[in-house]
């Protein structure tokens, strides 16, 4: 079948088989113009002939109604009926990316299935999905917008209309601003040369991260004080990063989850990367009778 892992800068491609091979990839760059993506995805999934498409995309989708609810990263995908205007002719399935990479990560990047997992993909914002009992938490509507938990009251302003989401504190852009927060002026919008002054031995750095861990050991806490899964996995371009902040937030942590829950989660670091959410399309087929 083909997965297709829509992404605010390149759409990634490529044929998944039956146990999890991924050939023919392929990245295409993303157009912002809602017709030329929709021409776009046409071409690509002719140009694989494949008769299974599995769609990841990066907002909220009403499955029933064909609509794409919220799509912060592509504002033109809103409110557009997308498996109508692409009318393939061949089945295809539509899910969120993060719930896709959460099913790549937990059938594709454990040794064993673990049950339940939290997922979180850190990048320019924030996703999660969710795994409980070995099923991804989804329904009609796509769920689990991890990224848009209130964490600070009345905090810095995101991107969906709210103010203090996870987002505007756990991505490269938060720790773009607390670098610059720290510094009382804009030194550099790359948040890996953050990482490197941080290794060097920066105090503004070291601060900036300092404060990404605790927000992260926040976030984190909070979904195990309620869901106490068996795994928690960090992926998206920041975890490349978590050498300058994973140590801190893990000590974090030991004071911010609750008592009885201590040490009953396995946190880490995802090892799929970029194949994630293309591994995961192909399990949501199989699940969904598309295989």
């Amino acid at each position: 079948m083909l997965a297709i892992d829509i992404g605010g800068t390149w759409i990634k491609s490529g044929v998944v088989s039956s146990d999890g091979a991924v050939a023919n990839r392929a990245n295409t760059a993303t157009p912002q113009d809602y017709g030329e993506l929709v021409t776009t995805l046409r071409a690509i999934v002719a140009a694989y002939g494949e008769n299974t498409v599995v769609m990841a995309i990066p907002g909220v989708y009403d499955k029933q109604g064909d609509k794409v609810l919220f799509a912060p990263n592509i504002p033109a995908m809103s409110g557009n009926s997308l498996a109508a205007d692409l009318n393939l002719n061949i089945p295809l399935l539509i899910e969120n990316d993060a719930n896709m990479a959460a099913l790549g990560e937990y059938r594709h990047g454990f040794a064993a299935p673990a049950g339940s997992l939290i997922f979180l993909t850190l990048g320019t914002g924030v996703g999660g999905g969710i795994i409980m009992d070995g099923r991804l938490l989804t329904g009609d509507i796509t769920g689990a917008e991890l990224g848009h938990m209130t964490l600070v009251a009345e905090g810095r302003p995101c991107g969906c209309g709210k103010r203090g989401c996870v987002e505007k504190y756990c991505s490269a852009s938060a720790i773009v601003n607390d670098f610059q927060e720290v510094l009382g002026f804009c030194g550099t919008e790359d948040p890996a040369e953050i990482a490197r002054l941080y290794k060097k031995g920066d105090f503004a750095a070291f601060a900036a991260f300092d404060l990404f861990s605790m927000h992260m050991a926040h976030t984190v806490a909070t979904l195990i004080n309620i869901f106490t899964p068996k795994a928690v996995r960090i992926g998206g371009g920041l975890s490349e990063l978590s050498d300058a902040f994973f140590p801190r937030m893990m000590e974090l942590l030991e004071m911010l989850v609750f008592p009885a829950f201590r040490g009953k989660t396995d946190i880490g670091i995802a090892t799929l990367k970029n194949d994630a959410a293309l591994l995961g399309c192909a399990e949501w087929a199989k699940l969904s009778g598309n295989n």
